[in-house]
């Protein structure tokens, strides 16, 4: 589009899209053996897809890839092309920055982050603290807070309900009820495997969403709001489950005077899930949120207060509420729709559609109907983890990217003497 020839920048970015609302991964043809091909899901997300869902707010075009060019599509024809990109597993923005500016002078050492990126045991965490070391060259005094929350920890999870026990009930509190290393205990003690790859999967949907967290799940742990009060209402919610009601809802109570995001413990929530800042957020007891949502500030899944028991909306996958919506009554949202900024939804809402007004209404749809959609959100969502967690491969990465990965490995044996 307007000339530009593909590739990266001084920042490491490959490409870019003009998604109102998400970053959007170009689709390469010919980059890739057909093995590699897959239609996204939230195992997508697992594996660093950018974003497949386009924003609410620009019909229009939309930029996808052909070739060595880029051209404008519509935005309809975009959403179903991203549904066949290929897999890629979470790559770091540190990690590209690098890229870009040692491929020329030191491609040896991009061949010895990679091949140490392949041996490791957790890819994730890997690039976790190459984010925290890059950090540390560009800003020496931020090195106590990135070594005491990073650094120092052995492996996400840790990191994280360290920090967020300390967020809820650190020692600025006055005289706590439980001390912030009581709740890192009730963490560690309470939840799941399936908890903890769930906060990772959280962390890499908040770093691959959010413009501002540029790209890094280290800035996400350490910064977000919104995924501080997911984590913490993970654990409410596992008690809650537990019949410990009385302290899963102080857990809550923590969550919502310390950062002002009221998720009651009895709510489901899926994976993969952007929570923006999380202030203003309230979300009901009996609400079910699916994988792959994103909820912005200010959004409230509650009741209509006509209603006992089952009261509150189900959200489908891939759902984006945006700004100060408000979705009431046991209400069905469908997979992939979009409640635009405001809106007051009172009834159910079908698949794909973009809904806005007081009451809303259906004003579009974002994507046209049909079986590759329905595949797209209709599947079963707990399959085996993918590629990102259990093994990482340079030839996952974009095309222009994993030729220079590759001359890097050929050039210095794969072992990358870093000099």
């Amino acid at each position: 589009n307007n000339g530009r020839e593909v590739g990266m920048d001084e920042e490491g970015t490959m490409t870019t899209t003009s998604s109102s609302l998400y970053p959007t991964t170009s689709f390469l043809p010919n980059s890739m053996p057909d093995s590699f091909f897959t239609s996204p899901s939230h195992d997508g997300l697992k594996n660093n897809i950018r974003s497949w869902s386009l924003g609410a707010g620009k019909r229009g075009s939309e930029e996808t890839m052909e070739g060595d060019r880029m051209i404008e599509v519509e935005e309809s024809d975009a959403w179903e092309t991203s549904l066949k990109m290929k897999q890629r597993p979470y790559l770091s923005r540190a990690i590209t920055r690098m890229i870009a500016k040692e491929r020329e002078k030191r491609p040896q050492k991009i061949a010895k982050v990679f091949k140490e990126l392949e041996k490791a045991e957790d890819p994730l965490w890997f690039q976790v603290l190459f984010e925290a070391k890059e950090a540390l060259k560009q800003e020496a005094e931020s090195g106590p807070m990135i070594y005491s929350g990073i650094l120092s920890q052995p492996d996400l999870f840790t990191a994280a309900v360290k920090h967020v026990s300390n967020v809820i009930a650190g020692p600025d509190m006055v005289n706590p009820i439980i001390q912030a290393t009581t709740i890192q205990n009730l963490f560690e003690t309470n939840m799941t495997e399936e908890d903890k790859k769930t906060i990772a999967m959280d962390a890499m949907g908040c770093a691959v969403r959010k413009p501002s967290n540029e790209g890094e799940v280290m800035r996400v742990i350490l910064f977000n709001t919104g995924f501080h009060a997911l984590v913490a209402h993970r654990l409410s919610h596992r008690l809650w489950q537990q019949g410990r009601k009385s302290l899963a809802h102080y857990i809550q109570s923590l969550v919502s005077s310390r950062l002002s995001c009221d998720i009651h413990p009895g709510a489901k929530i899926g994976g993969g899930i952007y929570l923006s800042a999380g202030a203003g957020v309230v979300i009901g007891e009996t609400a079910v949120v699916g994988d792959d949502v994103a909820i912005l500030q200010s959004v409230t899944l509650g009741g209509t207060g006509k209603n006992k028991g089952d009261r509150h909306p189900k959200i489908g996958q891939g759902v984006i509420l945006q700004d100060s919506c408000a979705v009431l009554g046991n209400i069905v949202v469908g997979d992939g729709a979009v409640v635009t900024a405001k809106s007051i939804v009172l009834k159910e809402v079908p698949k794909y559609a973009r809904v806005s007004g007081v009451p809303a209404k259906v004003k579009s749809y974002r994507v046209n109907k049909g079986p590759v959609a329905d595949d797209f959100y209709g599947r079963d969502f707990s399959t085996n983890l993918k590629s990102g967690f259990d093994g990482w491969k340079a030839e996952w990465l974009e095309d222009d990217m994993r030729q220079v990965v590759l001359k890097a490995f050929e050039g210095y044996g794969g072992e990358g003497k870093d000099n």
